[in-house]
This record gives C-alpha cells, sequence and structure tokens, in this order.
C-alpha cells in the first residue's frame, strides 16, 4: 500500500510478479480505508495505476465511501491521461458484469 501511496513503481511491480500482493482489492488498515488502486489514483501516480490494472485481480470498480478510482480521479481533478485509463478499465470491467461469459449481444 505504502509503494502505491508513494509512487513506487517498480516496488509495485515486484510485489505484483512475486506475487506479494494476495488481496489487491482488500482496503489497507491505515486511518484512511484505500485500496492500492485508489491509493495509487490519489497520488496520481499514473505508472503504478498501469502496474495495477495489468494484473487482471485488480478490480477497478472497487469503491471506498460509495466512489471507485475513476470517480476519485475525476473528483480530485487527476491528470487527463490518468482518468482516461481509469476510464477505460472501468468500463471495461463493467462490460464484463454485465455480460455472461459465453453470451453475445445478439443472442436471444
Amino acid at each position: 500500500t505504502r509503494a502505491c501511496r508513494d509512487g513506487d513503481v517498480e516496488i509495485v511491480k515486484m510485489m505484483l510478479a512475486k506475487d506479494l500482493v494476495p488481496y489487491p482489492n482488500e482496503l489497507s488498515k491505515a486511518r484512511e480505508k484505500y485500496t492500492p488502486l485508489i491509493w495509487a489514483t490519489m497520488g496520481g501516480h499514473r505508472d503504478v495505476v498501469d502496474a495495477l490494472l495489468s494484473d487482471k485481480r485488480v478490480d477497478p470498480l472497487v469503491e471506498v465511501d460509495g466512489r471507485n478510482a475513476f470517480a476519485l480521479a475525476q473528483d480530485h481533478h487527476k491528470h487527463a491521461l490518468l482518468v482516461a485509463t481509469l476510464r477505460k478499465a472501468t468500463n471495461a470491467a463493467r462490460r464484463s458484469w454485465e455480460e455472461p461469459a459465453g453470451v453475445t449481444a445478439d443472442a436471444t
């Protein structure tokens, strides 16, 4: 969590590669209860956000106080590329929830 908050992308990549983040969507034990993705978003660390989103276990739809990482990036006026990255991941995650596996939009 600290590496995500501080923007240390090399530590984050190493931890993900070595599977040292067993529950990447779990809220931190710190006073502010954020996920690693939300910590990186709040810090404006796009490289860390990209690294986290490359791990298929990271869910961009996880919310804290009713706001996911994309909404928080917009609310806090983070860099446009960060907002765009999170928008894409959020939309993809929503689509995967809305379309059951093996069912296409043409199915009746």
